[in-house]
């Protein structure tokens, strides 16, 4: 019998160590697939491997259009996966994704936006990587930077403005799932960012 690959993935230790680590900031880990479901947990604080996977690589190594155009390769492929799974990151930066991820996501599917379903997924990863510079003042954040976020101190405004901005950057590029998964997108978010940074109109 074939085993999928997400499953001999998370036997290794660091997701062990993970779901430990979650568990202390009120998410469910899902190492073992639907364990938490079965066992009643609430499904929005259920966390798969491939969920934290892409928050990562949006909001560590700034590849939102990775992200959402390979969502699958996480895991098959070796050099993602090590980039995004390792030991030398501190624990807690993958706890600060998750809850970046996670505004966005309530954010951009609140009353105050009418995105469809298929413009969440394109810019969700966008807005996060776009979010985390803003908060941290920095191009590209170190991951020590990012676990310190203090998520829940961030404001609507500064998170209305990463959405209405990445947004915009998305339209005037023909606001398509290929234009979410071009490399053309994340050059304009960053030259962006290096301007607020350079004018001082971060948050």
């Amino acid at each position: 019998t074939k085993v999928p690959l997400s499953s001999l993935r998370a036997t290794e230790a660091i997701h062990r160590d993970l779901e430990d680590y979650l568990l202390t900031e009120g998410f469910y880990y899902d190492r073992r697939k639907n364990y938490y479901k079965n066992n009643g947990k609430p499904v929005n604080s259920i966390i798969s491997i491939s969920y934290l996977g892409q928050a990562v690589m949006a909001i560590v190594l700034q590849e939102p259009d990775y992200a959402r155009a390979r969502p699958s390769s996480l895991l098959k492929n070796d050099s993602d996966y090590s980039r995004v799974f390792t030991n030398t990151y501190p624990i807690a930066l993958y706890s600060t994704c998750i809850k970046m991820q996670k505004l966005v996501e309530s954010k951009i599917k609140s009353d105050n936006y009418s995105f469809t379903t298929s413009q969440i997924g394109d810019i969700k990863y966008h807005i996060a990587t776009y979010l985390t510079s803003l908060v941290t003042n920095k191009e590209k954040p170190s991951t020590k930077e990012i676990s310190e976020i203090d998520v829940s101190s961030i404001s609507d405004e500064d998170c209305n403005m990463a959405i209405e901005e990445v947004n915009v950057l998305y339209e005037s590029l023909g606001g398509t799932n290929a234009v979410a998964k071009g490399k053309e997108l994340v050059e304009e978010l960053k030259e962006l960012i290096g301007e607020k940074i350079k004018a001082g109109n971060t948050v």
